[in-house]
């Protein structure tokens, strides 16, 4: 069994690996075992947050993994991030506490990242129902919060051990450079939908000028998620006729070209998968490298096609959307 070594250097001169396994929608039970199926295959990153309700389950299957004697705390490298309900407390110690219960529920002693997972705050349900209001009905409610207060929160973070970095998601350019101004501890990491038709180049650009690494979420893109885009309806990222072809040029799939694609860009990814073959055909991408023609042709796929958006609220201050980048 191979473990992955390649990586990118934060600010605090760690390594974040360059693959990690995303956890974002794995039901329950199906989680814990995809987290044991990566380590065995060697992942050493896996990414989660509180919103996704699974820290605890992922906890389980880190300590299962290092009681076994699979690996050692220390070379994992664990993400979770900052919730907007947890953030629109507007305080300090809220923000403490929220790391403290990621913290916990992982079971890992401390985090290697911790991520403000967006640029907004959520306030909470009154009925006690849900941790995020509307979600269910298809209109979710947001708030504003002091970002510069929530980032003193997050640094106070890494003062106490809880976490050795902190970082950003979902933030533009404007957003992130508004908290770098006044930040005494730097954004270390940026985690952003990234993939073949939202390739995100100047924004790349942005954070790599700062030192920042640069994370990909969905970069296979979200199946049964319909995409934004203006144009003509898009193929799905993994049926694409040019991944296709340069697929068959390196015996590999349409996911492993696109993988690849990312790392050799300097781009960390974090595909999500439950599925005990595909987590482990996502990791084996680096025994092949692509061309430089082959980068510049899947360079050309980029649209600006977003999965993620939040409809309705482009008029928001804190939407993250209307910026360049």
């Amino acid at each position: 069994m191979a473990t992955i070594s390649q990586g990118f250097p934060l600010l605090n001169g760690r390594q974040m690996p360059a693959i990690g396994l995303g956890s974002w929608q794995s039901k329950p039970g199906d989680v814990e075992k995809a987290v044991e199926e990566a380590i065995d295959a060697g992942y050493r990153h896996i990414d989660t947050a509180w919103a996704y309700q699974n820290e605890a389950e992922i906890g389980r299957a880190v300590q299962k993994k290092i009681k076994d004697g699979v690996v050692k705390r220390e070379d994992l490298f664990i993400v979770s991030k900052l919730f907007g309900l947890q953030a629109a407390e507007n305080s300090v110690a809220a923000v403490i506490k929220a790391c403290q219960d990621s913290v916990q529920n992982l079971g890992v002693g401390a985090l290697d990242l911790y991520l403000n997972h967006g640029p907004f705050g959520i306030p909470k349900d009154p009925t006690g129902k849900s941790i995020w209001p509307g979600m269910a009905e298809g209109k979710p409610q947001f708030c504003n919060y002091d970002h510069a207060l929530i980032w003193k929160g997050l640094e106070a973070c890494v003062d106490k051990g809880l976490t050795k970095a902190i970082g950003l998601s979902n933030y533009n350019s404007k957003q992130i450079q508004a908290v770098w101004d006044t930040a005494r501890i730097k954004p270390a990491n940026l985690q952003v939908e990234c993939h073949a038709y939202l390739q995100q180049k100047k924004l790349f650009e942005f954070c790599k000028e700062k030192g920042m690494t640069f994370t990909a979420y969905a970069p296979l893109g979200s199946p049964g998620k319909p995409m934004r885009y203006s144009g003509k309806p898009l193929t799905p990222i993994l049926e694409n006729p040019h991944l296709l072809k340069i697929a068959k040029n390196h015996s590999k799939t349409a996911a492993q070209v696109s993988l690849r694609w990312f790392t050799q860009r300097g781009i960390i990814v974090i595909p999500k998968s439950i599925n005990p073959g595909r987590i482990r055909q996502n990791l084996d991408i680096f025994d092949f490298q692509l061309t430089s023609e082959e980068m510049a042709e899947i360079a050309t796929l980029d649209c600006n096609g977003r999965f993620f958006v939040f409809n309705g609220y482009e008029k928001e201050p804190w939407y993250p959307y209307n910026e360049e980048y």
